[in-house]
């Protein structure tokens, strides 16, 4: 007795149906994964916002922690005190003008990092479909 495969014999009717069937799940992977591009979009956006605050907070503290620095060293009683150490008299530094040598005026400002943006990975639906259909013909030649 001659064995049958278990395919199906097909016509005009079946033929539509498979073409209906394959174009409703070809439309539903497209929307799918054009949504799911959005929602990682949208997160790694929320991440890189986060990440560069991130950022900006972190420099303008260190700004600031080196404006702080420059102030003490800046201070007058600073001065006179390495003026002294230097060996010189600092009832002499008044006359001359060169007490505010070295001081600083640069006060800590705000600058917003530039980090490069991250992209997230594309889904391709239709990849992903057609990869699985070459599976399930692979898996059915090995079955026969």
């Amino acid at each position: 007795m001659p064995q049958e495969n278990n395919v199906t014999k097909t016509g005009p009717q079946s033929a539509a149906k498979f073409n209906l069937a394959s174009a409703g799940i070809s439309a539903a992977s497209s929307i799918g994964s054009g949504l799911l591009n959005q929602l990682f979009a949208r997160k790694n956006a929320k991440r890189q916002l986060n990440s560069d605050k991130e950022l900006a907070k972190f420099q303008f503290d260190q700004n600031l922690e080196m404006w702080n620095r420059q102030n003490a060293y800046n201070d007058p009683a600073s001065q006179m005190q390495r003026y002294t150490d230097a060996g010189l008299n600092p009832n002499m530094i008044y006359g001359s003008g060169t007490s505010s040598a070295g001081n600083s005026s640069q006060i800590p400002k705000y600058t917003a990092p530039k980090t490069p943006p991250i992209t997230p990975p594309k889904l391709d639906g239709m990849a992903m479909l057609q990869q699985y259909q070459n599976m399930e013909l692979q898996r059915l030649r090995f079955q026969t």
